[in-house]
């Protein structure tokens, strides 16, 4: 019996011993992991990266925090008249307001941040000034039909020289992108919201978010661009680690043996699955369009606003034929081109 219980107690001692250099070699592993994580989050070829394709660490393509409203008080015309926007374009109203202001500098905007802002504003003046005009907006006064008039192709100076200052430094094209799903957004009672990544950290609903300006001011509009939104937050945090995945494997491949190839089929499992459960929730959002877009506002109202300009194209006036051109250039790259039939030299 003495020497049974012995041999059960060493083999309990075994079995405990090798349980815990599992656990350890995980935890040791991990621990490895999210250092080299931080690392390479901090390394200049994730710097580069980033730069490159205008992404952030934590949040993918969406940046931190949107701004707001453009610093510079020589801008205070175009926010107010953003402001107004919805109401402008119903009442058809917004053509003589830019035609009113004088032609406002936009070179001296330095911050990406506020280069993203002036895109966003003036990209959705443009919309709205060429082709407001033919949206069949609801009259609230009446129940006659509502009026069109043909649109605008003939943009003034003072909304077509800033738009193309801000576009070519921007490396875009002067038309309303999916930017307008990344840089018009705010949480509603917290403005930030894309946070150091952990497990943890749940994406905002569609709910939870709100256009920070608007051309109709409609329901439809704000989650036809909050639902993407979300997407782009629920997936950002993974975009690092799985472009260092696949090195980490094949570094560690090279070594690995027993416990440690256990480790990394546990760690590519655990990013895999995180993907697999960002993936099903960007589904389940992407079916809420059914609920939160209504059809006939959309498609009445609001896609006509997102028009391109072709094929009859628009005359940007005040701008050279070579910045037309540098234009031309960046639409293409953007795989959007044919935006206007000219220019007139300023």
């Amino acid at each position: 019996m003495t020497k049974t219980w012995t041999t059960l107690l060493g083999a309990s001692l075994a079995l405990a011993a090798f349980v815990w250099r599992i656990v350890h070699v995980r935890s040791v592993e991990n621990a490895k992991i999210r250092a080299k994580l931080q690392r390479w989050r901090r390394s200049s070829v994730i710097q580069e990266l980033c730069v490159k394709y205008g992404l952030s660490v934590d949040g993918g393509f969406l940046p931190t925090e949107c701004v707001r409203r453009l610093s510079s008080p020589k801008f205070v015309a175009w926010e107010m008249i953003v402001d107004n926007l919805p109401e402008l374009n119903h009442n058809g109203e917004l053509a003589s307001w830019i035609e009113s202001l004088p032609v406002i500098d936009a070179s001296d905007i330095q911050e990406e941040g506020e280069l993203h802002r002036a895109y966003i504003v003036l990209t959705m003046l443009l919309h709205s000034y060429v082709h407001g005009p033919s949206v069949p907006w609801p009259r609230k006064d009446s129940d006659s039909s509502p009026s069109t008039s043909p649109s605008n192709r003939r943009v003034p100076p003072q909304l077509s020289v800033p738009l193309v200052s801000v576009c070519l430094r921007l490396g875009l094209p002067p038309v309303l992108t999916a930017a307008m799903d990344l840089w018009n957004w705010e949480v509603q009672g917290v403005r930030k919201f894309v946070k150091q990544h952990s497990s943890s950290t749940r994406a905002p609903r569609p709910e939870d978010l709100a256009l920070i300006s608007s051309m109709t001011g409609t329901r439809t509009e704000r989650f036809f661009h909050m639902i993407p939104c979300s997407m782009q937050a629920t997936l950002g945090p993974l975009i690092t680690p799985l472009f260092l995945m696949p090195e980490h494997v094949l570094e560690k491949m090279k070594h690995a043996e027993g416990f440690e190839l256990l480790v990394l089929e546990e760690q590519l499992e655990g990013l895999l699955l995180q993907l697999m459960s960002a993936l099903n929730e960007c589904q389940h959002r992407l079916s809420q369009i059914k609920t939160l877009v209504d059809r006939s506002t959309f498609y009445d109202v609001y896609r006509p606003l997102l028009n391109g300009f072709w094929p009859e194209g628009i005359v940007l006036e005040g701008v050279s034929l070579q910045d037309c051109l540098k234009i031309s250039e960046a639409s293409m790259k953007a795989d959007e081109g044919g935006y206007w039939a000219g220019s007139t030299e300023a």
